[in-house]
């Protein structure tokens, strides 16, 4: 009888050993539930902040575009008005009035 009782005895200590080994597993399983979520949360900050940085890249290279091309046109009229003002030096002035019928 001793010996039924001490292997009960054992037997529900034994329960209880399983049922914290079983609680540990669960709170581990729920933490690496958590940490996954977390990570991904993370993950996608992560990607949001990279998609802002490269937009904000493409409109600074947009920008840089625009005020390179309008430096360019810039450029050409000025050669443009320079040619013109050298042609008109070169044209005799006539200061005379209407030209006569």
């Amino acid at each position: 009888m001793t010996l039924s009782g001490g292997a009960s005895s054992g037997s529900s200590h034994g329960t209880r050993s399983l049922g914290s080994e079983g609680d540990m597993v669960h709170r581990m399983e729920l933490m690496r539930k958590r940490r996954m979520e977390s990570n991904r949360e993370s993950a996608k900050r992560s990607r949001q902040r990279k998609q802002q940085h490269l937009d904000d890249l493409n409109s600074q290279v947009n920008l840089t575009q625009s005020k390179s091309q309008m430096k360019k046109t810039r450029l050409v009229l000025q050669d443009m008005l320079k040619q013109a003002n050298s042609d008109n030096a070169r044209c005799p002035l006539i200061s005379q009035g209407p030209p006569p019928n």
